[in-house]
């Protein structure tokens, strides 16, 4: 297990290690693709203005639902280049990089980086799969086009964002699959099983600032502001933890799991069913990172209903906890988050709807640090595929939330925030 960990402390020495060694087969038969995407937004912020303070981004440390500050911007909201290496073999690599200059917080880096290998099926249609690296846990369903982006609307769900700014890791990953079609059957069945490392303050976000929604994936070793809170003031409970969280910063040395099941019948119909844990120390801190015990199950389906017709539903319930060197409960939450979205593709044109509904329930009795949250979300997306490359986005979103702890900054516990994006997306 030691040798295993000082392998995925990189997510690039995986990569390099394939490449070196040859272990994929001669390096001159290796092929290189390039993916990308660049996204060009002019987008409106408003909120209902019951605050004595500005209620910003939750990038700049504040309680704002979206990754934009209030009021218009133009700009670069994603850009992104991805690196396909197909080696004469089973095995591939990929490395996906982003770049965001929106204003809140700009950046530059690493979203994933892992190598694969896919084996052929059998007769009986088992095919064997692996991956190591630095990737997504297997939950979205919704964010499934270049670079994780999703091609229902500009912005992923509250559930999936939370998974784009906090759930990722450095591990490996294997599956076993039954391919149906080489047994003359409908349905294909899939179990994955996960080990990983460096996602030990998964939570922390999401106890401090809630949920929020927003296309914006932490770039790897990249660091997200807190809210300002007591709490955390020199002197008080948790004045050890840094003014920033380190999404991806390993804390105790221990292995999570993640574990998948899912079921495809034709292509009608997609179900998957899991449950994560990072297993972390709670009562540990490293860099100012305390470490966040974690897990959480999820169920998602997407189906096609008739020609052009896609439903896409998704359940995520869990808890958190962050305790004291002494092993006293210091933040313990119970969350849940649940969308339906409903979209409609016809030649040119796609129509998008979305409900969200989500919370935060706060389980501990620690003072100054209220982490109840409720709240739902709708939104409406129009997509207008102008070619093949390039496609026009409009799209509105409306969060409505109950947070105690906004009072901490001075700003209104009820608000009702809308977005306006309008944008150009290219695809190459």
């Amino acid at each position: 297990m030691r040798q295993f960990s000082g392998i995925i402390r990189s997510p690039f020495l995986v990569l390099a290690l394939l490449m070196i060694t040859g272990l994929p087969g001669k390096l001159s038969a290796v092929e290189f693709e390039f993916k990308g995407l660049v996204e060009l937004n002019l987008g409106v912020v408003e909120n209902n203005k019951n605050s004595t303070t500005d209620n910003d981004s939750f990038l700049t440390g504040n309680y704002g639902k979206f990754s934009a500050n209030e009021g218009s911007t133009f700009s670069i909201t994603q850009s992104a280049l991805s690196l396909d290496i197909q080696w004469q073999s089973n095995f591939s690599a990929k490395i996906i990089g982003n770049a965001y200059l929106n204003g809140p917080k700009d950046g530059i880096g690493i979203t994933e980086a892992y190598v694969k290998y896919k084996g052929l099926p059998n007769s009986r249609g088992i095919r064997l799969e692996s991956k190591a690296g630095f990737i997504y846990p297997k939950v979205s369903m919704e964010n499934i086009a270049t670079a994780w982006s999703t091609p229902y609307s500009l912005s992923p769900s509250t559930l999936n964002s939370w998974l784009g700014e906090e759930v990722r890791h450095l591990g490996l990953e294997l599956s076993i699959a039954k391919i149906g079609k080489i047994t003359n059957s409908d349905f294909d069945f899939q179990l994955k099983t996960s080990l990983f490392k460096n996602n030990d303050t998964s939570g922390a976000l999401l106890a401090w600032h809630g949920w929020t929604q927003s296309s914006r994936q932490t770039l790897w070793h990249e660091k997200i502001s807190l809210p300002n809170q007591q709490i955390r003031e020199p002197g008080a409970l948790l004045a050890a933890q840094a003014n920033q969280s380190d999404p991806f910063i390993e804390i105790d040395n221990r292995f999570g799991h993640h574990f998948v099941a899912s079921m495809k019948w034709k292509k009608n119909l997609d179900i998957s069913f899991g449950s994560y844990d990072n297993r972390t120390r709670p009562y540990l801190i490293k860099l100012g990172n305390y470490g966040w015990h974690t897990k959480f199950d999820h169920i998602g389906f997407k189906g096609i209903i008739k020609p052009g017709w896609t439903v896409i539903g998704q359940y995520l319930s869990g808890s958190t906890l962050m305790q004291s060197p002494a092993r006293m409960n210091v933040v313990y939450n119970d969350f849940t988050n649940a969308f339906i979205l409903l979209s409609h593709n016809r030649r040119q044109h796609r129509f998008t709807v979305r409900y969200e509904a989500f919370d935060v329930d706060d389980m501990d009795y620690t003072l100054l640090d209220d982490n109840n949250e409720t709240g739902n979300a709708a939104t409406l997306a129009y997509i207008y595929r102008i070619n093949r490359n390039y496609f026009f986005h409009s799209e509105f979103s409306l969060i409505d939330s109950e947070r105690p702890s906004r009072v901490y900054n001075n700003q209104a516990v009820n608000l009702t925030e809308k977005q306006l994006n309008i944008a150009i997306r290219y695809y190459f």
